[in-house]
């Protein structure tokens, strides 16, 4: 695998979505989907997809108007709802969902590579996240550094490019479903890259480590 370096980048990166049933960080988790894409050679490399037992996470807080989203959601997009609510559908206790996502991120990335975990909002997605895993007694996949957003980088594509694909590319499958938002989030921010790349001709001009 290519590290682009000196900064230890591989061109690998892992998009994030979860759904929760709160909005505190300390938020009980519902699902976790994780999308990891090469930028340089714009695809989708992997998936990862876990639904989590909510009913044993004693320790972590819901909120009303998360409560009445769902319930929403229960009449008017009932495949979403399902995913959480569903007492047919076989679902994960947290700590093992979170041991999961770090073997599959770990599977991802090079060994002497940063991992760049990307949420659609990083105060949210990466956020609930770390504190699940400090909560868990868990390594979370991700330090200080390299918790990246990629609300900032469709901030960066609308002022430099007048270009927001989240709004321009189709959303395929079912929304407020984790693993179909971080789908779309990876099209999002491979297009957002594809359009960088084509304004310098030197990104792949890196050593390989």
């Amino acid at each position: 695998m290519r590290i682009l370096n000196p900064f230890q980048l591989s061109p690998l990166v892992a998009l994030i979505n979860i759904k929760t049933l709160g909005k505190r960080e300390d938020a009980v988790i519902a699902s976790i989907g994780c999308v990891v894409v090469n930028v340089v050679e714009s695809n989708i490399v992997d998936e990862y997809y876990i639904r989590c037992q909510t009913e044993l996470q004693a320790h972590r807080t819901t909120d009303k108007i998360c409560h009445h989203f769902w319930q929403q959601q229960r009449m008017t997009n009932p495949a979403s709802w399902q995913e959480l609510f569903a007492p047919s559908i076989p679902r994960r206790p947290l700590k093992g969902a979170l041991e999961d996502l770090s073997h599959f991120i770990s599977q991802q990335f090079p060994t002497n590579s940063i991992i760049q975990l990307m949420g659609n909002n990083a105060e949210f997605d990466n956020a609930i996240l770390t504190q699940a895993y400090e909560q868990a007694g868990l390594t979370a996949p991700i330090f200080k550094y390299e918790n990246q957003s990629l609300a900032t980088m469709s901030w960066l594509s609308k002022m430099i490019f007048g270009y927001d694909p989240n709004n321009i590319l189709p959303f395929i499958g079912t929304k407020h479903h984790a693993l179909h938002d971080a789908q779309h989030q990876a099209k999002v921010l491979l297009a957002i890259m594809d359009k960088l790349f084509m304004c310098t001709a030197d990104h792949l001009e890196a050593d390989i480590a």
